[in-house]
């Protein structure tokens, strides 16, 4: 949806279909990502600079764009918890919430 917005109908249909590996430096062009730098490029001149003044604002620059633009990886936690009778058994968590049938039975 919003790659046809940023790209375009004709383009966004051409990275669906090909799925091209872009370049940094390409994804810049496009407008698909704000900065394209050398890999630790802000980090290291970040860290250069002797006066702490002068790091607060570039780190705050980088910290925005992560924050602003980054892809964030959030991990999804699902419980796997089932709760049964304790002579039950065979009905154990399965990750994809299947209850196995065929496995059910009572223990004495």
């Amino acid at each position: 949806y919003f790659l046809t917005q940023i790209l375009g109908t004709a383009k966004a249909k051409e990275l669906y279909m090909l799925s091209p590996v872009l370049s940094g430096k390409e994804a810049e062009r496009l407008g698909l990502v704000t900065l394209a730098v050398e890999p630790g490029q802000a980090l290291d001149e970040a860290l250069s600079l002797p006066d702490a003044a002068t790091r607060q604002g570039v780190m705050e620059k980088l910290e925005n764009m992560l924050r602003d633009d980054a892809v964030i990886v959030q991990p999804y936690w699902r419980s796997l918890f089932r709760h049964t009778r304790p002579n039950v058994v065979g009905a154990e968590m399965h990750p994809d919430f299947a209850i196995p049938l065929y496995r059910l039975g009572f223990a004495d």
